[in-house]
């Protein structure tokens, strides 16, 4: 199709001022975050937590584009809110108190968190994701993330280097 065929036809539902129906975890985490917002004075300074411009709070709040997983983490934390919550729905809205060890998996039980290596893992999936331009729904993304922190933990663990970037991106394309 060529790039004028992908114009909006006058008849189109757009054209008419319809608005296109948002998947349904996009209209979910939009709810969430309004919750989330009233925990702030207003969404600039939640955005301001966020660590992202007001707009793009407002475009993830109405499901016009996905937030970033970094954002989405550094909201919930600054709001005393459950990232699995906020992300997923799953479980309860409060955060579980700091003291409470890391470890959903069996790879990661008993161990506790490395907020800089998970930072780390966040930003390399991010820019994989961005470099392969590849359209990742929040959950998937969430797993990979995951599995990268599991393997550079482990790495870690057995002196290991941590995971080669092929190893991330086999992991990123077994998702």
């Amino acid at each position: 199709m060529s790039h004028k065929d992908q114009s909006v036809n006058a008849n189109s539902e757009v054209a008419r001022g319809a608005v296109p129906s948002l998947p349904s975890y996009r209209t979910e985490l939009g709810k969430r975050l309004r919750e989330v917002e009233k925990r702030f004075k207003n969404r600039e300074e939640a955005a301001i937590a966020a660590g992202v411009a007001k707009s793009s709070l407002q475009r993830w709040v109405e499901g016009r584009s996905d937030p970033s997983f970094e954002g989405l983490a550094k909201l919930a934390k600054a709001s005393g809110t459950s990232i699995s919550w906020l992300a997923y729905g799953e479980g309860s809205m409060a955060a579980e108190p700091a003291s409470i060890k890391a470890g959903t998996s069996e790879a990661t039980a008993g161990r506790a968190m490395d907020l800089d290596l998970m930072r780390n893992c966040i930003i390399a999936v991010e820019e994989l994701i961005e470099e392969l331009a590849r359209e990742v729904e929040p959950t998937e993304k969430a797993d990979i993330i995951l599995r990268v922190y599991e393997g550079e933990q482990d790495a870690r663990a057995t002196g290991g280097a941590g995971l080669s970037g092929a190893e991330i991106v086999r992991l990123f394309r077994a998702a």
